[in-house]
């Protein structure tokens, strides 16, 4: 038979069961920072994707419009409809929104557009926008892009741009 000493130290039960009940709580409070964590580097990935299809679009139309030699003076506020010349070659396009998208010519440029329109602006009053094409006093176009991510999150990005050869 084996006698323990009175001087023996060991752990009572309840000394295990709080040691438990504090491990849990660190757990639980550790697993939700990480939960955190994810959520925001997922969110984050969402909005940078956002962003690039707008950088992308708006660089896209950014060109298009310097390149501008005539605009359709039935040009409005959600449709532009120019001439420009490229690499020699004289052509007629269309910039507008169709349903979510923004096309020219009929070529999907961006998607899941909730909101796009065009300004005009003279160079002697860039306070005061017009919605229609003023063919002896517009000089500026202005652009607007609203996109919406897949969490529902709208977001608008807006530029300006000069033709070169008006």
């Amino acid at each position: 038979m084996i006698y323990k000493s009175a001087n023996e130290q060991a752990f009572t039960l309840i000394e295990v069961i709080v040691t438990l009940v504090i491990l849990g709580i660190v757990g639980v409070l550790a697993g939700y920072g990480i939960v955190q964590m994810t959520q925001g580097y997922v969110y984050s990935n969402i909005n940078a994707e956002t962003q690039q299809k707008a950088l992308l679009a708006m660089n896209r139309i950014e060109k298009e419009l310097l390149i501008v030699s005539y605009v359709d003076p039935a040009s409005t506020s959600s449709s532009l409809t120019y001439t420009s010349n490229k690499q020699g070659i004289t052509a007629s396009h269309t910039l507008m929104v169709s349903g979510s998208t923004i096309t020219i010519d009929g070529n999907t440029l961006v998607d899941f557009v909730s909101g796009f329109s065009l300004s005009y602006y003279n160079t002697n009053d860039i306070a005061t926008p017009s919605t229609t094409w003023l063919p002896s006093n517009s000089k500026i176009i202005q652009y607007t892009i609203s996109l919406t991510d897949k969490n529902g999150n709208a977001t608008s990005f807006t530029s300006r741009a000069v033709p070169r050869n008006l």
